[in-house]
């Protein structure tokens, strides 16, 4: 008898199929998490592209007229960035406020 005909016993390949079955339940989560962690690896790895410019918005905010505005002011931060800022006067009147 030569070794390639030579077939394992019963009781072995039941218990062999008996630990697959077994263990599927248990693995299935981690290759699960596997898979997942995979795909989001993947996906992180890709550059990013940047959008394409909205010209739509660049030509709109262009024929907005300069005429009026007042000048910036610069105002510095706590953390001793400077800010600029444009001051409109109150529309009925009333003190001016700032937000930033």
């Amino acid at each position: 008898m030569s070794a390639s005909s030579a077939r394992a016993p019963l009781w072995k390949r039941s218990l062999d199929i008996t630990c697959i079955l077994v263990a599927l339940p248990l693995l299935s989560p981690l290759l699960l998490i596997l898979a997942a962690t995979l795909a989001l690896g993947a996906m992180l790895a890709q550059p990013l592209n940047s959008p394409p410019p909205l010209e739509s918005i660049h030509v709109g905010a262009m024929a907005i007229s300069q005429e009026g505005k007042p000048e910036l002011s610069r105002f510095q931060a706590r953390d001793g960035t400077w800010l600029a800022y444009r001051l409109y006067p109150a529309a009925d009147g009333g003190r001016d406020h700032l937000a930033i």
